[in-house]
């Protein structure tokens, strides 16, 4: 079967939000790095508004955190760049037609990406204020946001962050997030409600 391909190019998170409900495409090549957001949470939004909509992630991010967020968003595939105007085309056709569209080196990331958040160390040796970052963290909260929403200046909230990826053995946010996925999931010890109900105060 032979498409006929009409784009139309969104140049924020918020610019796509406002116009893909109001004429919806069959199918979005969404790249992780928006100007305003994450394009993982534009995915997610999306999906809310539109849960039949086929999106491909389409970024330079290897690594099986951002893969599996993207998943998790609501992405149907997932292309590492460069990916070849013939392989970018297959992966939007699969996700149209209800297949999954990982590349191969998006498969392998992903892979490896479950056995470390598997081996993670359990979260109880985090601070009181770690694991009020780590609340804030799963949801996808950016460092000026979590100072704002915990009291806290941004560089502690930064200071926070970056004990918390070393107790954790992550490289990132992104890894970070992974790995505590799946200790909520696999234990229960962290609650991400802790993010922080009351703030901490200004250190």
């Amino acid at each position: 079967m032979e498409f006929v391909w009409i784009t139309e190019p969104h140049l924020s998170g918020r610019q796509a939000l406002d116009a893909i409900p109001r004429n919806p495409p069959c199918a979005i090549l969404m790249e992780v790095d928006l100007p305003d957001m994450s394009g993982i949470e534009c995915a997610r939004r999306l999906k809310v508004l539109l849960p039949a909509l086929p999106i491909v992630m389409h970024t330079i991010r290897s690594d099986g955190a951002t893969v599996l967020l993207s998943i998790l968003g609501g992405a149907v595939g997932y292309l590492v760049k460069p990916a070849s105007p013939e392989g970018t085309v297959d992966a939007l056709v699969r996700a149209m037609q209800g297949a999954a569209a990982l590349c191969a080196q998006a498969q392998n990331s992903l892979v490896q990406g479950l056995r470390k958040a598997a081996q993670a160390p359990p979260p109880g040796h985090l601070t009181r204020q770690e694991r009020a970052v780590v609340g804030a963290l799963t949801q996808g909260l950016r460092d000026k946001e979590i100072a704002s929403l915990l009291g806290i200046s941004a560089r502690t909230a930064q200071a926070h962050l970056l004990s918390v990826y070393r107790k954790l053995g992550a490289h990132g946010r992104e890894e970070a997030r992974l790995i505590l996925m799946g200790l909520f999931c696999g234990t229960g010890t962290l609650e991400p409600s802790e993010a922080a109900h009351s703030p901490l105060g200004n250190k």
